[in-house]
């Protein structure tokens, strides 16, 4: 009695669930018959290079896979292609957790185990292939021990033992594999389809993976008060295993870009005429890695008005490995001895220079952090605080997943303008014979030029996040607080992927001289992550609380600031996420994330009730809440379509030419809709150049929205009470726009299609007793 006690949950819920107003845009009724005269630019024959007359396409010359794909595709009725549809979700997730706690005298113990299961079920694509989507299986199970033990009364030790172990599965929506259109490439059981027409319409059925993950976690943390000082240490150490079973691009993925074939996305695809064709031996991985930090904290009471936090943590990190040494190096010069047949400069884990995670340990990562609190004349009513304090971020285990997606563990074929009929033409079909798993010998032979490798910068380095607040807190009532703060940050050694053998500039550079134009001859793409960018975050926030009192709590807060970077976002080695592979800081803009001002209001309020009878037990005791919200527009970033610098053909999206001064749209909300900015101020750019448009040099639309809720008790018995709540999301039906589009080769640019939810309601009842 009073030292064991015992707990135990469930949850389940079942969601059906159908999103309307999925947008794509497919060929109209005429351009299904081969009539392109709506498209203004001379589409050309891209086998004979003439153009065609009127832009009338004879249907004879579409492809076969194009046609087979086509019957599958909504028709539109709409003049401009635009298609809308629906994508029906069900879903379930069960959930179950169970607790023991035992207190003794100087311990205090517990026992938690968690289990998780998530499910969603494939939309199959054999109607509405736009809609074909991947379906999950997921389960996750953990188990925690904690023991706090109360050493002295000043003096407490915790630590936590937990292991984690998290299971995956994705399943496709593809109803048929290319290979069944015809098309002679191998492809896996289930099959995948990976389709881009480039400002028009995407297949992405999803890619069948097996994923298991499981973690072993240990911390502790020792507490002790000496005098004014509150001392904190300890640390924690985490063994991270991730194993992959994934069929990541063996059924090959296809781009059609058009604008330097026939013209036209749309037309190429029906044309079967491919800007990119990518496929893989998949991605099969055992990775291994360790996390483990140090740190000291101590919370100084210098006097009654001032507070000082001191603290140092320490934040090493070595690479995840892979148990198999499926860890590729670029070190330009250097034959590897563990592979004598790969290409000059691409060695392995075992090689000199390459480390068995991909670069080398970082063991001095030390993170300091100073705050203090100080009460002004130490009455209580102004306290100014402030901070700063160094942060490091590690990769997550899966940025190491590519890694295996290589020569010659994972061979990686890339291909550009080839036909979708047999993207292969020409050359020998190495798959499937290549597909992984597998241990090749030392002697085993590469295909040069290497179509793809990937790598670590040598000297890749964790990104770091420097902080820093000054804050001025006033008390101008008993209730009421207001305070305004400057918040910045830091960031640096932030990590993007690059080409490092993208075709160098040349004034007669050419998409068909792009090959030779690349530093290394034995590859094509080299994709290496590096960990040179840098961001800077400055803020002014200013808030102002009611704390609750005559039924009413009120908060509200207003930010006014901008955040710079030169790329925003990381992935992992799959992907080249840059827009110049010769100047990356030409590039340094607003974040694609920036909003500039955003201010929030919310309240409760309990409602005054009727003093008594049939009206207090029906409209009394009710309580309301609400968030108003209001900010600025997301960065639009306007974007060529194409690859006119003949740099980085894999992204083929260089930044558009302006040609006037580029202004927002007035007039009604349909006029803002179709045409949100002068898209006559833009155009492509011409050959050779990478476009002058800047990064993020527009705005979207901004948001105003409102969630609404009400809710209030019935008291049924002293054992029963019942709740009701009636919740509104978006609450005034207001619309909520995306951002329009910005790629100047779409036939859609500068307009906005799609939009966040309408209003939704939800309401429930809930049993207390």
């Amino acid at each position: 009695k009073d030292k064991l006690f015992f707990f135990g949950t469930y949850q389940g819920t079942q969601t059906r669930n159908n999103s309307f107003g999925n947008s794509a845009t497919v060929p109209t009724a005429a351009q299904r018959n081969g009539d392109f005269s709506a498209i203004s630019r001379q589409l050309v024959n891209p086998f004979t290079g003439t153009p065609f007359p009127g832009n009338q396409i004879p249907t004879s010359l579409f492809t076969p896979a194009s046609v087979k794909i086509l019957q599958l595709i909504p028709s539109s009725p709409r003049p401009d292609g635009v298609v809308y549809y629906d994508l029906p979700a069900s879903e379930r997730d069960n959930q179950f957790m169970t607790r023991v706690d035992y207190n003794l005298t100087t311990h205090r113990i517990y026992g938690r185990y968690f289990y998780s299961r998530y499910g969603k079920d494939i939309v199959s694509g054999a109607q509405n292939i736009l809609a074909a989507g991947r379906g999950l299986d997921l389960w996750d199970q953990g188990v925690s021990v904690s023991d706090a033990y109360t050493i002295t009364p000043r003096m407490v030790n915790s630590a936590i033992v937990a292991y984690n172990r998290n299971n995956g599965t994705v399943l496709s929506g593809a109803p048929f594999s290319f290979n069944s259109l015809g098309i002679p490439i191998a492809s896996t059981t289930p099959p995948e389809l990976s389709l881009t027409v480039t400002g028009f319409f995407r297949l992405n059925s999803g890619h069948p993976t097996e994923a298991n993950r499981h973690n072993f976690d240990f911390s502790d943390s020792l507490h002790w008060v000496v005098g004014s000082h509150d001392i904190a240490m300890g640390g924690d150490f985490m063994r991270l295993n991730v194993d992959l079973i994934n069929t990541y691009r063996q059924n090959g993925q296809y781009t059609f870009k058009g604008t330097s074939y026939s013209g036209s996305p749309l037309s190429d695809f029906l044309l079967g005429e491919s800007q990119k064709f990518l496929q893989g031996g998949g991605e099969y991985s055992q990775r291994r890695g360790n996390l483990g930090s140090l740190f000291v904290q101590d919370n100084y009471r210098v006097s009654r008005s001032l507070v000082l936090n001191l603290g140092l943590r320490w934040d090493p990190f070595i690479p995840y490995s892979d148990e198999k040494n499926r860890t590729e190096c670029f070190l330009p010069g250097q034959q590897s001895q563990r592979f004598p047949n790969s290409p000059v400069g691409y060695v392995f884990a075992g090689d000199r220079g390459c480390p068995a995670g991909g670069f080398k340990s970082s063991w001095t990562l030390l993170a300091p952090r100073v705050g203090f609190a100080y009460n002004v004349g130490a009455k209580g009513k102004t306290t100014i605080r402030g901070g700063w304090g160094v942060f490091y971020q590690p990769p997550f285990a899966e940025a190491f997943n590519n890694m295996v997606d290589s020569a010659p563990f994972s061979p990686q074929y890339q291909f550009f303008k080839v036909p979708f009929m047999n993207p292969y033409q020409g050359a020998a079909n190495p798959f499937p014979s290549q597909f992984a798993p597998r241990l090749p010998d030392s002697n085993v032979a590469f295909a040069t030029p290497l179509s793809l490798a990937v790598s670590y910068q040598p000297n890749w380095q964790p990104a770091q996040v420097m902080n820093w607040n000054l804050t001025l807190e006033r008390q101008l009532a008993t209730d009421i607080v207001v305070r305004a703060g400057y918040v910045g940050s830091k960031g640096t050694h932030l990590a993007y992927n690059t080409d490092v053998n993208a075709p160098l500039p040349s004034p007669t550079a050419t998409a068909d001289n792009e090959q030779a134009r690349r530093p290394y001859q034995q590859f094509q793409q080299i994709t290496q992550d590096s960990s040179n960018g840098n961001s800077t975050y400055h803020s002014l926030q200013v808030a102002v609380d009611k704390r609750f009192s005559r039924g009413v709590t009120l908060s509200a807060n207003y930010t006014w600031s901008k955040s710079i970077d030169e790329v925003s976002y990381q992935t992992d080695l799959c992907a080249i996420n840059i827009i110049n592979p010769y100047n990356l800081g030409a590039y340094r803009a607003v974040s694609d994330y920036n909003i500039p001002q955003r201010f929030v209001l919310n309240y409760l309020w309990q409602l005054p009730s009727p003093k008594g009878g049939l009206e207090r037990a029906l409209l009394g005791g009710w309580e309301t809440s609400a968030i108003w919200t209001w900010q600025s527009g997301f960065p639009l970033n306007i974007q060529s379509g194409g690859d006119y610098s003949y740099s980085l053909p894999e992204v083929a999206n260089d930044q558009a030419q302006v040609i006037s001064t580029p202004h927002y749209t007035g007039g009604s909300t349909n006029q803002k809709l179709a045409q949100w900015f002068t898209t006559s101020s833009f155009t492509t750019p011409a050959s050779n150049t990478f476009g002058n448009a800047g990064r993020n040099i527009l705005i979207g639309p901004g948001t105003f929205n409102v969630d609404f809720s009400a809710h209030k008790v019935f008291t049924i018995n002293e054992r029963f009470r019942l709740q009701y709540r009636a919740e509104f999301f978006n609450f005034f039906n207001h619309s909520l726009f995306n951002n329009p589009d910005t790629n100047v080769a779409d036939t859609t640019f500068g307009r906005i299609t799609t939009s966040r939810n309408p209003r939704i309601v939800q309401m429930a009842l809930k049993l207390l007793f």
